[in-house]
């Protein structure tokens, strides 16, 4: 176990305690979930605080979060031990009864078939190949704000300019500023191509942090931590709610089998972690029992305000919900959080800005009416979170004056019988519940195209996503008997996120999805509030409703969910393609990149190698030989189309093929309804890696890195060297038709007395072509062979060298070796003569 692991599962451990100290008694399994998820959280808000420090390191962050985590727990304890005067045998107090979790196991079961198999790389484009081009950077140690390329400054001035236009057109996601874009932390003085990748990094931090554990083509395995967590969460929020058993395993089956959620889960994307933290924050808001708990729903709210800029949309519900709680409950905790809410988003607004400012301030489109523009920001922003507290000041005092002071002998639950049976309130539920979906039902009926408006519209979505039957039902019951909402504060807690998360953001923040699955990941976050409501509206009527609805959404989507969990998607690059090349190529070598490959490999591959990146801007032979002369090797990237014209430059060193896969789903809108498709489109590419050899070089084809591209007939290397496997063994050579001294060196020694073949005669022959003997005897029976080549046999690029010879049993030697064997072979190298 490395250092870095073992960090990490302190931190965790101090996190599990941590609870545990806080909790007072908790089972096992909710101190073990919550402990990954508060590691989590304090791993993010660690790293944002390095990132705006432009200090962050995965070494320097575990650090600070383990840090962070010992801090929290000491505190913890002292607050236990003064203020509580709890005994040390008591500050920590565990059931280990875990029958009571069976269902969300269960769930999580299930759900990691649906969920196990992840997409691969997808490199420059979008977001989710960004997030993956810079966890690899994270990875290799490159971790500055502000990136620049090293090669850019030794070009001349036109070739800058093909540079710059080739960052520009194919690394879709490392943003450069614009001249005429505001001041910002962006230093324009450093290059014309030196930018900064899109995305807050936090959420890459939280890929590399899981690839340098488990590897970098498993770091998506942190989504499925993601997914367990989230699942367990929605459990434990349905036990706040007390809600049968039967409605928790709805809840906690709709949302786990939900397609748009397996795709996110199988993606590397931050809707995952939202989902984390917006359950979170309905689970520690919603403990009744535990008011003290309460106080801890601010820290989603802060890690969200570290993680994603879309955090300025979620304001308004964190503060009407504590507004909320403080209108009934009357506790001071509410009145507090709801001005801290604030004022955090206001300090996280510039922290993000100050870590990707183009990201953070094009996000606020929606702001940019009547004149105001990316430049007003850091003034409207503050200006608008004053106005915000100016009016929580009022509200608060109107609240105490008119509500707090009038009903201080009020029990909550009094009070909740009062509200209950109001008219008033029952109004309120109705209009939350009606309104927004008439007016999205309007606008699809009044389109031009009604079935194409239903096909994209996100309610839509949401029905869709949670198995088509349980919203509408869920729906229907509501509006019949809303009183059920009115019940306790926590289950009015549900529906106002309901309706904010589901009809609000359907309505007014997100009306349409693009095409699924990619845009469908903006519900993925709200699935589990959906879910809930949804489970919490039908919990009286019993088991006889929520099994039947559970089992009709489950059917609903199976054929979705198996689909995505037989198909990958987004994958335009594999993670094995990446490590093979990287074994390839040293730090001292340079890559020309083809247009293809400049989206996926360039970045990742400068990352893994050190080596230097070109882009291809002329013809590869040209520029291959003006780079030949800086670097040990030169090496052309292509896609297996090999270019004629060049061809007696280069030679294949390593070649794969591999299945391109996206969802870009634009024109499969037709007829249906469900918009999921069952189908991706899915093409073959070839990656192949061509070194620069010149006219005067040696060229050689070692068994080491030759043995499965260029050797035919020939068993899988053996240390440095391959058995011949057949009597006409080849090895396929690149070369000009000239002249050439061959060296042909063997890795090994051929038994001659235990094969009675003393002497072992091999021919040589090149293109069919006979070049001479090589003579295995008591005088020389390994090491090197040299042979003329006169140009008359060759041609110009592809050559076969055939090595013929007489095949002997290897139990000749080793008793349990039932192959027939050759020479060892271990490199062919041609010499100009």
């Amino acid at each position: 176990m490395s250092l870095f692991t073992g960090a990490v599962l302190l931190g965790v451990v101090l996190a599990a305690l941590t609870v545990g100290v806080w909790w007072k008694k908790t089972n096992v399994l909710e101190l073990l979930v919550l402990g990954v998820v508060y590691w989590l959280c304090t791993w993010v808000i660690s790293g944002m605080g390095l990132f705006v420090l432009d200090q962050f390191s995965l070494r320097r962050c575990v650090i600070a979060a383990v840090s962070v985590e010992l801090l929290a727990g000491i505190a913890a304890v002292l607050v236990r031990k003064l203020r509580d005067k709890t005994p040390w045998k008591q500050l920590v107090r565990i059931s280990w009864n875990v029958r009571a979790y069976w269902i969300p196991a269960v769930v999580l079961a299930g759900g990691f078939v649906l969920v196990a198999f992840k997409h691969e790389l997808f490199g420059m484009g979008q977001d989710e190949g960004v997030y993956q081009t810079v966890a690899v950077n994270f990875l290799n140690g490159i971790t500055d704000r502000q990136q620049d390329f090293a090669e850019y400054h030794t070009l001349s001035g036109e070739q800058q300019e093909l540079f710059h236009n080739n960052v520009f057109s194919y690394l879709v996601g490392y943003d450069l500023e614009t001249e005429d874009y505001p001041a910002t932390v962006y230093d324009r003085n450093v290059s014309p191509v030196s930018g900064i990748y899109h995305g807050i990094p936090t959420y890459a931090s939280m890929l590399a942090m899981w690839g340098k554990i488990f590897g970098m083509a498993n770091m998506q395995g942190v989504q499925t931590l993601c997914y367990g967590c989230t699942i367990f969460l929605l459990f434990f929020l349905c036990q706040n709610l007390k809600l049968r058993k039967s409605s928790s395993a709805l809840a906690c089956a709709v949302f786990a089998a939900s397609p748009i959620v397996v795709w996110v889960e199988k993606s590397a994307l931050t809707e995952s972690f939202l989902a984390v933290l917006l359950v979170l924050f309905l689970y520690l808001l919603t403990d009744e029992e535990h008011p003290y708990r309460q106080w801890l729903s601010i820290i989603p709210i802060a890690v969200f305000s570290c993680f994603h800029v879309s955090i300025y949309t979620m304001i308004p519900l964190f503060v009407v919900l504590y507004g909320s709680m403080f209108w009934i409950t009357r506790r001071k905790s509410f009145a507090i959080l709801m001005p801290v809410t604030i004022v955090g988003y206001c300090i996280s607004f510039f922290a993000m800005r100050h870590v990707q400012p183009f990201y953070t301030m094009n996000n606020y489109r929606p702001f940019f009416v009547a004149g105001i523009s990316q430049k007003d920001l850091p003034v409207l922003v503050p200006l608008l979170c004053g106005v915000g507290l100016v009016a929580v000041g009022i509200y608060l005092c109107l609240v105490y004056f008119l509500i707090c002071r009038k009903n201080r002998d009020t029990s909550t639950e009094a009070y909740m019988q009062r509200v209950q049976h109001s008219k008033i309130a029952v109004v309120l539920v109705e209009f939350l519940l009606v309104a927004l979906v008439l007016y999205i039902g309007a606008k699809v009926l009044t389109a031009e195209n009604p079935l194409l408006k239903l096909q994209g519209n996100t309610l839509w979505g949401f029905v869709c996503g949670s198995g088509l039957f349980l919203l509408p039902i869920a729906w229907v019951v509501g509006v019949i008997r809303p009183k059920t909402y009115l019940e306790t504060p926590k289950h009015l807690v549900v529906l106002v996120a309901a309706c904010y998360c589901v009809l609000v953001y359907s309505a007014f923040l997100r009306t349409e999805v693009e095409f699924y699955y990619y845009y469908g990941r903006y519900l993925a976050p709200f699935m589990p509030i959906a879910a809930v409501f949804a489970a919490m509206t039908l919990d009286k009527l019993r088991a006889r409703v929520t099994l039947p609805v559970m089992t009709a959404c489950l059917l609903f989507v199976s054929p979705f969910d198996y689909f995505l969990a037989t198909h990958q998607d987004d994958t335009r690059m594999t993670w094995s393609v990446l490590e093979d090349l990287s074994n390839e190529i040293n730090s001292d070598d340079c890559v020309i990149v083809s247009n293809d490959n400049m989206w996926t490999l360039y970045l990742t591959l400068r990352a893994t190698t050190g080596a230097a990146m070109y882009p291809e801007m002329e013809d590869p032979e040209t520029q291959a030989a003006e780079l030949a002369g800086q670097y040990d090797h030169v090496y052309y990237l292509g896609n297996g189309k090999w270019n004629d014209s060049f061809e007696h430059q280069f030679r294949q060193v390593y070649t794969n093929t591999i299945t391109q896969s996206t969802d870009e789903n634009y024109d499969n809108t037709g007829r249906r309804i469900i918009m999921f498709p069952l189908s991706y489109q899915e093409v073959s590419y070839t990656v192949s890696l061509y070194a620069y050899w010149g006219e005067e070089q040696n060229l050689s084809y070692p068994a080491s890195t030759c043995a499965n591209t260029a050797y035919y007939g020939f068993y899988p290397l053996e240390g440095n060297f391959c058995w011949s496997g057949s009597e006409n063994a080849s090895v396929q050579c690149d070369l000009q038709k000239r002249d050439y001294n061959m060296t042909v060196s063997l890795g090994g020694t051929v038994p001659l007395y235990q094969i009675h073949q003393n002497p072992y005669v091999v021919h040589v022959l090149v293109n069919g072509n006979d070049i001479g003997t090589i003579t295995l005897d008591d005088q020389q029976n390994d090491g090197a062979y040299t042979l003329p080549v006169p140009k008359e046999v060759l041609h110009d690029g592809s050559n076969i060298v055939t090595f013929q010879s007489k095949l002997w049993k290897g139990s000749c030697v080793m008793e349990d070796d039932e192959r027939e064997l050759g020479i060892p072979l271990q490199d062919v190298e041609f010499e100009a003569a």
